[in-house]
């Protein structure tokens, strides 16, 4: 009996997580954008190196 209770909060666990994502699907796609954007220009700007101590 404990198994299928489990089963049944994972199952409605997922449904939830998966309506989750579709109603803010765009706004997760817009920031893994924004993420991608910061990190490349990190990679591509030279660090500036003041502040390190020889």
């Amino acid at each position: 009996m404990a198994e299928q209770t489990k089963l049944m909060v994972y199952a409605f666990g997922g449904t939830f997580v998966v309506l989750l994502l579709y109603a803010i699907g765009d706004y997760v796609v817009i920031g893994l954008i924004g993420a991608g954007a910061i990190y490349i220009y990190q990679l591509i700007t030279t660090p500036n190196d003041r502040n390190r101590r020889p």
